[in-house]
């Protein structure tokens, strides 16, 4: 079998000519000379009148975007399939025709190579996609996974699809739009695309769920989950005989209900014990949610999945997150909860008009089952909140103009791409704006509520309230001159437009000497309402005469999910007024899990010393605030070794700690839930200033992530292995001392670090280390009998001045780590090195320059030669 050409043989050979950038242009410029001499000759001749449409807006417009798109150069990939599999893959298309359903297995996987970049990479490869709309014409959907350590685009698994199965440039805004707000999106973009020599243009690539997923979204990796459609597409592939729009399911077995809930990678979180353990906790969690044992807030981190449904809800891109096949959730191990990934938001079509998923869970005309759902997460009134800030928030006047301008850099090259083939494309923002104001009038209809007076007595009016829409309102009181605050405060749960409204009766206090009503009605009562989570407070008129007629459990299984019980302990104040919570000074003991909870301020001062005891931890939703003296420091401690760390999670204000010791503490683990620091950050900026880490016994004693952050003066010392882990944070680290440290003393992955004035001495493996793209700058250090005293690697750029490595077995090392990233930097400014068994280790590829001179990078696989295997130690 043979793939037809797109447009014939002659176009396939005319655009063969243009591999180069110089040959495009060139015959880009010929040929617009060409067609606009030909243009103004036939209307001065007055001959072939039709030819003046090549000089019309349109013509024009299309002529030049055609233009601008051969002149633009995607990456391009060559796929090589032997005949005998190729042909293979065309019968599996022929059976999924017949079908009008593809249904794969690991027997239809063929291996292939692609060239990509200079090189050739061997990769397995599959027909990809579920309906036959991805096996139309020449496109076919492919998955490709590259095999053995090799990478593509930095990614081992990803699809190619025709740019129309996803909305051409719409999911790429999508994703782009979801990252912006720090969800966890796709990579996607498109390239150009030949199998077995045949060019078959553009295709969209779309990233696959894997490990590499994760750590581009900056997140510590866990599992992928998703409910298991395999069951519903086996259901409507045997219904051969059924026009495909009229297949459904026959008793249920392939439903959302029925549905095994599985991960990405199962074999690989399967391997080890932590991995099975992370495995089960978070399919507990899915499974629990949809059995209604737990609430949306237990189960999932609701914040990140309200602006999830949010963002969904301006995109209008419901193909994904309103369809249970297509969810796919991220089980966050710091957390312990679970997280949205955008993933297939459009179909073939964008929606024409705008909506809410609020709106679709009560929408009766809706799929039962899908229907079902969603409304599981709007059942939760705390979620319900969120969804509904955030929807205020997205809508805002300026926030789509804001991100028009924010996301151009990463879509206008992309849409000059699609325009070489698909050149009417345009990006649609202003159907973003109709929806932005959809969902304002939405939220803030002219009126929301229906009230009617009851009865009118001294000191009390009993009134009817109804609630006129779909989404739930809290009534806040009455008004008139002033306020009048019901004597219960009232929720009202919304409705769908064909039921009849459903009074509730409520009885509001009125100051004496009220008259309501009377007979002028001069000054006329309204009621106030909140639309729930919404800030705004509407009004709408009260009328004074009477109306007739119309009228989980929780799951407990880790720190993470208790309940806040600070309250509970003794030697703790809390002030609600203030939203301060007090360590009292003293010396206290902690013995089971201390939680503090949000939105307060956690202080503690000179003198205080906590104990933690029997595998207990604190853990605070909340900034802390924990203020010692050099003769008095705050010291937390752990006199039976047990004691299982210091946690802030999600703060969100500055932390702060000055003259704080940490002593003997280890990294707080429980079912399914483990942090790797003594004591953690976790989104949570913190200055921590004259302190010290001492004794403890965790894989990071410090572990800072996704926060900025200021180090002075703190000394690290005797710990069990890494000192201070910095993922994905921002700050300054200053005189500073890491002394007899187990594993690295300072180790940065994908942050931007300013070190000045530290020494380390005695680290077991690297004294300062930085990965994964971080950026690291360094003024007088001092590196001392460090197993291997600096190392860049991963696309890492280390700027050092004033440097002293002594002793040790590697000086400096640069080198790549993991394939999908690049070579390490360092750059030297004043180096005084001596006493080691080896001074460099320089991977090719990467740079290691002293006082501006390149030093020789003739290694290969230096990482080989690492972590233990000749130098440093085993920490992989």
């Amino acid at each position: 079998m043979k793939i037809k050409s797109r447009e014939g043989e002659t176009r396939r050979k005319a655009i063969g000519t243009l591999r180069s950038t110089a040959s495009r242009r060139w015959v880009a410029i010929g040929y617009t000379l060409v067609v606009f001499v030909a243009g103004v000759a036939a209307h001065r001749l007055g001959v072939l009148r039709g030819a003046i449409d090549l000089l019309s807006p349109r013509t024009i417009t299309t002529l030049t975007r055609r233009v601008q798109g051969l002149m633009t150069t995607p990456e391009r990939l060559i796929i090589d399939i032997k005949h005998k599999d190729f042909m293979n893959l065309a019968h599996q298309r022929e059976v999924a025709l017949k079908r009008q359903v593809l249904i794969v297995s690991d027997a239809d996987v063929v291996n292939a190579n692609v060239r990509f970049a200079g090189k050739t990479i061997p990769v397995k490869l599959r027909l990809e996609g579920d309906l036959t709309d991805h096996l139309e014409g020449d496109k076919w959907s492919f998955r490709i996974i590259a095999r053995s350590d090799s990478t593509i685009l930095g990614m081992k698994q990803f699809s190619l699809q025709h740019p129309q199965t996803r909305d051409f440039i719409n999911e790429k805004r999508y994703h782009e739009a979801m990252r912006r707000e720090g969800l966890l999106a796709l990579r996607y973009d498109f390239v150009d695309v030949t199998i077995n020599g045949k060019d078959l243009g553009l295709y969209a690539l779309e990233e696959v769920f894997e490990t590499r997923l994760v750590e581009n979204n900056e997140r510590k990796d866990g599992p992928i989950l998703r409910f298991n459609e395999d069951v519903l597409w086996g259901e409507l592939a045997r219904q051969e005989s059924v026009a495909p729009r009229d297949r459904g399911f026959v008793a249920g077995s392939g439903g959302y209900f029925s549905a095994d809930i599985d991960a990405f990678q199962t074999s690989k979180w399967l391997a080890t014990p932590a991995g099975r353990d992370q495995f089960l906790t978070a399919i507990q969690l899915l499974s629990s949610f949809r059995t209604g044992k737990v609430t949306v807030a237990e189960a999932f981190d609701i914040k990140k999945l309200a602006t999830f449904f949010a963002l969904s809800d301006l995109f209008s891109a419901w193909h994904g997150v309103g369809n249970w096949p297509n969810a796919r959730f991220y089980y966050n191990p710091i957390t312990s909860r679970l997280e949205p990934v955008s993933f297939d938001a459009y179909n073939r079509s964008t929606p024409a008009k705008p909506g809410l998923l609020a709106l679709q869970a009560i929408d009766e005309r809706r799929d039962r089952t899908s229907r079902r759902y969603i409304s599981q997460f709007f059942a939760d009134t705390a979620f319900y909140r969120l969804y509904v800030s955030e929807l205020e928030r997205v809508s805002a006047a300026g926030y789509v103009d804001e991100m028009q301008r924010a996301l151009a850099p990463k879509l206008d090259p992309s849409l000059k791409m699609l325009r070489r083939e698909f050149p009417e494309l345009e990006i649609d923002w202003q159907s973003v704006r109709r929806a932005a104001e959809f969902i304002r009038i939405a939220l803030h209809p002219p009126q929301a509520v229906q009230t009617y007076l009851r009865t009118a007595a001294p000191g009390e009016l009993v009134m009817d309230v109804a609630n006129m829409q779909a989404l739930p309102l809290r009534i806040i009181g009455l008004a008139r001159d002033t306020t009048v605050l019901p004597s219960t405060p009232q929720l009202l749960g919304g409705k769908d437009d064909s039921q009849p409204m459903q009074f509730t009766t409520i009885r509001f206090p009125v100051p004496r000497g009220f008259t309501w009503p009377n007979d002028t009605l001069e000054t006329p009562l309204r009621v106030r309402y909140q639309v729930v989570g919404s800030q705004q407070i509407d009004e709408a008129p009260a009328m004074a005469w009477s109306h007739e007629g119309l009228g989980v459990a929780q799951l407990r299984v880790n720190a993470m999910r208790q309940a806040p019980n600070a309250a509970s302990f003794p030697f703790i104040r809390i002030d609600d007024t203030e939203r301060r919570i007090a360590i009292l000074p003293g010396s206290w003991r902690v013995d089971r899990d201390l939680v503090f909870p949000s939105g307060y301020r956690v202080f503690a001062g000179p003198g205080t010393r906590l104990d933690i005891v029997n595998k207990a931890n604190v853990l605070s939703w909340s900034a802390v605030d924990l203020r010692g003296e050099q003769d008095k420091p705050i010291v937390i401690e752990s006199s039976d070794r047990t004691g299982q760390g210091f946690i802030v999670l999600q703060a969100g204000e500055m932390s702060t700690l000055d003259y704080v010791q940490f002593f003997g503490l280890s990294n707080a683990k429980q079912s399914g839930w483990e942090m790797t620091g003594a004591v953690e950050f976790y989104e949570s900026p913190v200055t921590i200033r004259n302190s010290r880490f001492s004794k403890n016994r965790s894989e990071d004693a410090l572990h800072i992530m996704r926060a900025a952050f200021v180090l002075d003066g703190v000394v690290f010392d005797s710990t069990q292995a890494d000192a201070l882990d910095i993922d994905f944070g921002k700050g300054p680290i200053r005189n500073s001392r890491f002394l007899d440290v187990g594993n690295d003393g300072i180790d940065a992955s994908g942050s931007v670090v300013e070190v000045e004035d530290v020494q380390v001495k005695g680290a077991g493996d690297k004294g300062i280390s930085a990965g994964e793209g971080s950026t690291l700058t360094a003024k007088r250090i001092d590196v001392r009998d460090a197993a291997i005293g600096i190392a860049s690697k991963d696309r890492s750029h280390m700027m050092i001045s004033d440097a002293h490595i002594i002793g040790g077995q590697v000086g400096v090392t640069a080198y790549r780590k993991k394939s999908e990233y690049g070579p390490g930097i360092i750059e030297f400014t004043t180096l005084e090195i001596k006493g080691q068994k080896v001074a460099y280790l320089i991977e090719q590829g990467s740079s290691l320059k002293i006082d501006g001179r390149a030093m020789p990078a003739d290694l290969t696989n230096v990482a080989d030669k690492l972590y233990g295997a000749e130098f440093g130690k085993a920490s992989r």
